[in-house]
């Protein structure tokens, strides 16, 4: 099988992308939210768009 990640290098370390989700390319640990953040601000995200909730009916009010 062919492994085709992208490593990326911020601040010293190196990171993939897995699933939508930045790992530490060594150890395959996620880093703080605050990195994973700035992964993404300047390498993009990869992961899919998330399915929209279905938004709430309004609710019916009875006239008498």
């Amino acid at each position: 099988m062919a492994d085709n990640r992208i490593i990326v290098e911020h601040d010293g370390e190196r990171y993939t992308q897995i699933s939508g989700a930045w790992y530490n390319a060594r150890t395959y640990i996620k880093p703080p939210e605050i990195i994973s953040r700035r992964l993404e601000e300047r390498f993009g995200m990869a992961r899919p768009p998330e399915p929209q909730k279905p938004s709430r009916p309004p609710r019916r009010t009875h006239q008498a």
